[in-house]
């Protein structure tokens, strides 16, 4: 079987690039990766994308990782369940690559994840289970110009207007109400 994801890896401290996408990587992320905050990029793109952690929940310990500008495909598509944790939006410098899509993460997003207002591009959270409404602070991602993603989910609700206004700046990928039961939506 595929190995699980070991907890020694947190304690790299001095890393500056982390990509172990890929990997068929089993089991829980140890919390001991939000110990790695130089992590600036993840390298190739993977982070920890692409791996087998069925029904496993996203670290609130990645929160402390607010060094890190761009997440390549950080964590999609790996299985992952649970809620988002709020703590992610202490990740203020992220720039590109904030990949939660192809999951099964529930409940809504998240309101800090507003706190991302240097995203510019691939913030792409489609394709989980996500409900509630869209949260307006969304609206302050005001850099995005790229794949601005919350299609295939089970969002309600009105679009915010601050959240409709980065449609303006997003010249592609803009897909908010596709796959949703958002008021309006075709």
């Amino acid at each position: 079987p595929p190995p699980p994801l070991r907890t020694q890896l947190g304690f790299l401290t001095d890393l500056t690039q982390l990509d172990i996408g890929d990997n068929e990587l089993t089991g829980a992320i140890p919390t001991q990766i939000g110990m790695m905050t130089k992590i600036v990029t993840a390298a190739n793109g993977g982070f920890l994308s692409r791996n087998e952690h069925t029904g496993e929940t996203i670290p609130t310990e990645l929160g402390a990782l607010t060094s890190m500008t761009s997440g390549g495909s950080f964590l999609s598509s790996s299985k992952l369940g649970g809620t988002i944790p709020s703590e992610l939006g202490r990740m203020s410098l992220m720039t590109y690559g904030f990949y939660l899509n192809l999951n099964a993460l529930s409940s809504s997003i998240p309101t800090q994840l507003g706190q991302l207002s240097e995203m510019r591009a691939q913030c792409r959270l489609e394709s989980n289970p996500l409900s509630s409404s869209i949260p307006t602070q969304l609206g302050q991602l005001t850099e995005m110009t790229s794949a601005f993603q919350l299609k295939s989910n089970k969002l309600c609700s009105d679009v915010p207007t601050q959240v409709q206004a980065l449609s303006s700046g997003v010249t592609s990928g803009w897909q908010v109400t596709t796959g949703n039961e958002l008021l309006g939506s075709p």
